[in-house]
């Protein structure tokens, strides 16, 4: 049996990830600001277009393992929540509905 603690532990986990979801779009939204920011700079210095994005991406895949990471533990507490919500909604429709 789910208890109430359980859904509300559930729908707080839920807004947490909803949250860091939003903080992450954010920071997507920065970083493809600095993006255009540093293949400007590199291309004022006489680089292409093309040296300043493997440079980008460069440093970016030095950073995926860990955004990945965090993809992956958001992805099992969404999972966790809707696994809670489907067992709360089976009892209450057991309870009050059956």
């Amino acid at each position: 049996m789910v208890s109430k603690e359980d859904v509300n532990a559930a729908r707080i986990s839920w807004q947490f990830a909803c949250g860091t979801l939003k903080f992450e779009q954010q920071a997507l939204e920065i970083l493809l600001q600095r993006r255009t920011e540093l293949t400007a700079s590199v291309c004022r210095l006489g680089f292409t277009d093309h040296q300043a994005d493997a440079e980008f991406f460069r440093l970016l895949q030095a950073q995926s393992s860990t955004l990945v990471a965090e993809s992956n533990a958001l992805n099992r507490r969404s999972h966790d929540f809707r696994e809670i919500l489907e067992a709360y909604t089976d009892q209450f429709l057991q309870k009050f509905v059956i």
